[in-house]
């Protein structure tokens, strides 16, 4: 017998491969708290750059997002141009089916850009936390 599969189905959240699973909408929705960061190396010849992680959850799901960051010599932070945000996110249709890993990387990049991260950064670098 087949089971009869409906549109409105809620995707599972949880999985063997360890992807946490979420409908687009839903990413927006989690609160992201900072984790980690650590200086790895120097960008352009003196300048700290690292990565820093951020968790929240979803459901019984543990989300992680981390990414790479420079030290930028206006006293800012970024996001390197070619940096790769290394989550277990996975976004799914409407059906719970995996979509596009690209739209999910900018699901991510979004979810990024609304978080206080630099200023995070900024507090651990002047309180000396960041090395």
């Amino acid at each position: 017998m087949i089971a009869n599969l409906s549109t409105t189905q809620t995707p599972q959240t949880f999985s063997r491969d360890m992807y946490v699973r979420l409908k687009a909408a839903d990413i927006n929705a989690v609160r992201l708290t900072h984790l980690y960061s650590e200086v790895t190396g120097k960008a352009y010849g003196k300048q700290p750059a690292g990565i820093t992680e951020w968790t929240g959850i979803h459901g019984q799901g543990l989300l992680s997002i981390a990414w790479d960051w420079i030290f930028l010599n206006d006293g800012l932070f970024s996001v390197p141009r070619d940096s790769v945000i290394r989550t277990n996110v996975m976004l799914v249709d409407g059906k719970g089916y995996d979509i596009d890993p690209t739209a999910t990387d900018r699901a991510c990049a979004a979810k990024i850009a609304t978080l206080n991260w630099q200023n995070k950064l900024q507090q651990m670098l002047q309180k000396r936390e960041l090395r």
